[in-house]
């Protein structure tokens, strides 16, 4: 025989949230970075904290309007909002990939300014040093 199986698995709800908290926790931590950009916290992390804070606000507001809901309409949403959950986590990993993503290739583009920045200046000392023996 072959077929998809498909399992259930329950929890409490003060669980479920433990594990997205430290699920989140994970997720926005600080990535370790060289030399000083390790010591900058970005902008936009900061903000991403701080709507996910508001996000996460309104979602226990919500979660405490459930418990006042019949037991069928509860588990409907319920349901709606865990999909919900997973959506927003999974938008919030793209971002944070977008975020890290522009990072890089600023940084890229900052090393090849310095670069070329560097080569002119030398070029001019050697200009420089042969009008002055000259």
């Amino acid at each position: 025989m072959s077929g998809y199986k498909r399992a259930t698995v329950t929890i409490s709800q003060e669980e479920y949230r433990r594990l997205h908290d430290a699920d989140m926790q994970k997720r926005f931590q600080k990535k370790k970075k060289s030399k000083d950009s390790s010591k900058e916290v970005s902008p936009q992390l900061e903000a991403l904290k701080s709507a996910y804070s508001q996000v996460e606000s309104r979602q226990n507001h919500y979660e405490q309007l459930l418990g006042n809901l019949s037991e069928e309409v509860r588990s409907v949403e319920w349901q709606a909002s865990e999909d919900l959950i997973m959506r927003q986590a999974a938008f919030y990993d793209d971002v944070i990939r977008e975020i890290e993503h522009s990072a890089d290739e600023m940084e890229a583009s900052l090393e090849n300014r310095l670069k070329v920045f560097q080569d002119e200046l030398q070029s001019e000392r050697e200009t420089y040093l042969l009008n002055i023996q000259d």
